[in-house]
């Protein structure tokens, strides 16, 4: 038999099997149980959507809710999902990335979770060149999150804890660090959860190479307070990742002065001084929203039960054994316990983030280094386990995996939707200020928020770019699932990762210019229905669900938002406020009414 034919014959034989693991992957994330007690409506309720996946004119994935039903599917208490083999999930990566990539440095820096480090090393350089002919940048929206910071107080504590417990391990050969290693040195407490200098160091690269790339932009449109707006979560991290930002971003431009000839200042500042504006918390319904959701706060957050489930039961399937082998490969009668590597895997990502190390507790997660007979055992499926358990947390906690997550993230798709429709309408010249106190209702040509990771995720999930598939993430998932899952806060949650969102329209006609008596006029109306946007994820072209091209038209971008949830269907107030019946942004991409599901027991 030929190879062709064989492997044909190997794919008809093996295709059923990967078949009915989705579909179980499937049923396992929409089994019920009844007898839990739930308020009048539940945002687990939210959470079955295994009917059919079908698409719409405005949305790439339609996702048809399941009604509430006596149906179960067998319990995952009673089905303790299999690990992946050994090596599988590692080759798995190496398919995705299509390279062969060996453990190294840069290989561990992308399968950190959230607290990985922002690739700098790979991002788009120079200036804005496919910009389609004929059109030109008018409004640029940035949402960033901070950039890498220390660990909370309560985690730098435990750090402590930790590095005292295994300091007699020191005595091991390749862990004489552990003698000297000071958290307090390292994580001080009194610096829990600010801005590291690498921080501040990513906000600021991001921002010169966004000084670079959009130059012709800002030769066009020079900082005014009035035409560019700068907000950010009221926690010190994230108005500092802004200030970063805004340094090289404007690094050697200044806010237009026309008549700088007569009166020109005899000093300015190194940077351009911009106006930062943050809303305390729980007042925030854009970036720090989870404050502002009670709802969010008590029946997702406050619901263990829902949100980490999944991560419960995925966690036998190799943390025990990997406790285990770490105990006997640092021979030095310390107990590592499993929530031990819980800190040091959080350890590791926080020492390459910051200091760019990996020889120290990332080391950690390397038993087979120290135990040749562990030498069959690959370390690198320690990391890509430690970062599927990170996601089986996110999906459901900030993600798609519970649907009311998306709520969260429809005012800001709809100050979205209001500043493009003003920018594209240029009223500039009819509007006045109201008062000395009040800020003109003025079209911002340039709109940058500096939030969370859960930002990210919040609006990530209400535009439904990492569930387009419509799988759930769950613990029972094979190996060749979990390498193709959608889902993957390090590759798109990382320290300082970000989302762009670029309008352009097609350039004004010069000024005394004489147009035909047929030609179209230029006016709002056709620079709106003749308007693109395109949306870049950690500075590169992502396609939007819903939209047939990188380059989405405005009006099918504006529909994609309003069916998702942007606009009058956006009622956040009524939608977050504990004890009332439902919420106008419940709707996914797609045709799911736009009223809050019915509740449904939760196992």
């Amino acid at each position: 038999m030929s190879t062709n034919n064989q492997t044909d014959a190997k794919s008809r034989t093996t295709r059923p099997w990967v078949v009915l693991s989705a579909v179980v992957a499937l049923l396992v994330c929409s089994s019920v149980v009844q007898g839990s007690d739930v308020s009048d409506y539940d945002v687990a309720g939210d959470i079955l959507f295994s009917g059919p996946i079908s698409r719409s004119k405005h949305a790439s994935v339609v996702l048809q809710p399941q009604a509430a039903s006596s149906f179960k599917s067998p319990s995952l208490e009673h089905q303790a999902p299999s690990p992946p083999s050994p090596i599988t999930l590692f080759k798995l990566d190496q398919a995705r990335h299509k390279g062969d990539f060996s453990y190294s440095h840069a290989w561990l820096r992308t399968h950190l979770g959230t607290k990985g480090p922002y690739p700098h090393e790979n991002r788009p350089v120079g200036r804005l060149s496919d910009v389609p002919e004929g059109y030109e940048l008018v409004q640029l929206h940035l949402l960033n999150r901070h950039g890498t910071r220390y660990p909370s107080t309560m985690k730098s504590k435990a750090f402590k804890t930790l590095a005292e417990k295994l300091r007699k391990a020191s005595s091991v050969r390749g862990f004489e660090w552990l003698k000297d290693w000071s958290a307090g040195a390292r994580y001080p407490v009194e610096r829990g959860d600010l801005l590291a200098a690498r921080g501040d160091s990513d906000l600021y690269q991001i921002g010169r190479r966004f000084r670079n790339r959009y130059a012709t932009f800002l030769n066009k449109y020079p900082y005014d307070a009035n035409a560019f707006n700068f907000k950010a979560s009221a926690k010190a991290r994230c108005t500092q990742s802004g200030n970063a930002f805004s340094s090289g971003f404007f690094e050697g431009r200044y806010s237009y002065d026309p008549d700088t000839n007569h009166h020109s200042p005899s000093k300015r500042p190194l940077v351009q001084p911009v106006s930062m504006s943050t809303l305390p918390s729980g007042l925030d319904k854009e970036i720090a929203v989870k404050y502002a959701c009670p709802r969010w706060q008590e029946q997702v957050d406050g619901r263990p039960e829902l949100t980490l489930r999944q991560k419960t039961l995925f966690e036998p399937t190799f943390l025990p054994q990997l406790a285990a082998q770490i105990t006997r490969a640092l021979k030095a009668g310390v107990n590592v316990t499993t929530s031990d590597i819980s800190n040091i895997y959080q350890l590791c990502g926080f020492e390459i983030s910051i200091y760019n190390e990996d020889q120290t507790w990332c080391r950690l997660l390397r038993p087979s280094v120290l135990n040749p007979s562990l030498k069959k055992v690959d370390d690198r499926e320690h990391f890509l386990n430690l970062e599927i358990l990170d996601d089986l947390d996110d999906f459901y906690t900030h993600g798609p995996g519970v649907p009311f997550n998306r709520h969260l993230g429809c005012v800001f798709a709809t100050t979205l939707l209001d500043s493009i429709k003003m920018v594209l309408e240029d009223k500039t010249g009819g509007l006045q200020k109201r008062d000395d106190d009040e800020d003109p209702e003025l079209p911002h040509h340039g709109v940058f928020k500096f939030g969370h990771s859960e930002t990210i995720m919040f609006v990530s999930s209400f535009l439904g770019l990492y569930h387009q598939q419509g799988i759930p993430l769950t613990a029972n998932m094979t190996a060749e699932q979990f390498a193709r899952r959608e889902f993957r806060a390090s590759t798109f949650a990382p320290f300082a990762s970000n989302m762009v969102f670029e309008v352009f329209q097609p350039k004004k006609r010069a000024a005394g210019l004489k147009r035909r008596v047929d030609a179209p006029s230029g006016g709002s109306a056709d620079a709106e229905s003749k308007a693109l946007v395109r949306m870049l994820v950690n500075e590169k072209p992502f396609q939007v669900p819903g939209c047939a091209a990188m380059f989405c038209d405005w009006p099918t971008f504006k529909a994609v938002l309003e069916t998702a949830g942007a606009g009058k269907n956006c009622d956040f107030d009524r939608c977050c406020a504990n004890g009332s019946g439902g919420c106008g942004a419940s709707k996914p991409l797609g045709d799911v009414p736009a009223t809050c599901l019915p509740p449904v027991p939760i196992v």
